[in-house]
């Protein structure tokens, strides 16, 4: 049980880091709306974060509730928390090899 919760921790805390822009904006740069809901859910920053805790909390209550069946890895969980955490790690080391030149908006060129 602890074990679970250290692992949902972790992913939280990844996906809180990775769902936060890593430059800040600047006066020049401009949020360009593009279609779809991604542009709105990034722009929800501190709403999302706190979404991902209230997540987080809910898990934990339910550990403690004592439910069997989540006191147990099974390997759906296992595939999911590491896929989970390399994938976070990747996004992190791409934000520090491309360092200024990452940004969430995308630009097509016809």
């Amino acid at each position: 049980m602890i074990s679970k919760i250290i692992a949902a921790t972790i992913i939280t805390f990844l996906h809180i880091k990775t769902a936060t822009p890593p430059n800040k904006l600047t006066k020049k740069d401009k949020f360009v709306a593009e279609p779809g809901w991604l542009p709105y859910f990034l722009r929800l920053g501190p709403i999302a974060h706190v979404l991902s805790l209230s997540i987080l909390a809910a898990y934990i209550l339910l550990q403690f509730q004592g439910y069997p069946d989540m006191e147990v890895w099974n390997s759906v969980e296992i595939v999911g928390f590491v896929i989970g955490v390399i994938g976070a790690l990747l996004r992190l080391w791409c934000f520090h090899t491309l360092g200024k030149f990452f940004t969430f908006s995308k630009y097509v060129f016809y």
